[in-house]
């Protein structure tokens, strides 16, 4: 039943199911496998930190070619949205991350969200945090390019 509630969006129990959840859950965890795809569709018009909490959750897993690219897509328009939370878009650049190691021809996607106006919007700690995270991916990709 949590895994269930959590994709729907019944505030607060929502947000509090799949923060159960991503406590509760491993790596590839079995019970949720079967709701992972419920999981990555559900992202878009979720509040910031259920959406964030869904991603946490979803980084847990393996994804499929096709799960692959609808979340590429909802985590880019999550990393290029200003007006989202600076947690919920670190999270998204994550799991961006993630995918463009395993197609780094995706790289120049991301160009647009990696600009300072898009980075100004975050606190000095979670920016450095960010760009951190940025220069880690480049020296991943860029090579292979």
């Amino acid at each position: 039943y949590t895994l269930q509630l959590s994709i729907l969006n019944h505030q607060p129990q929502s947000w509090r199911s799949v923060w159960l959840v991503k406590l509760s859950t491993t790596k590839n965890d079995p019970q949720v496998i079967p709701y992972l795809g419920r999981m990555i569709a559900a992202l878009p018009g979720k509040s910031d930190g259920h959406q964030r909490e869904l991603m946490n959750v979803i980084l847990k897993m393996d994804w499929s070619e096709e799960q692959e690219g609808i979340l590429f897509d909802a985590c880019l328009e999550i990393c290029g949205s200003i007006s989202k939370s600076p947690s919920v878009r670190v999270v998204a650049f994550r799991i961006l991350s993630r995918i463009i190691a395993n197609y780094p021809e995706l790289w120049y996607e991301i160009q647009f969200i990696v600009e300072e106006e898009y980075l100004e919007t975050l606190s000095a700690g979670i920016r450095n945090g960010f760009k951190r995270d940025l220069k880690a991916l480049q020296r991943l990709v860029l090579p292979k390019l």
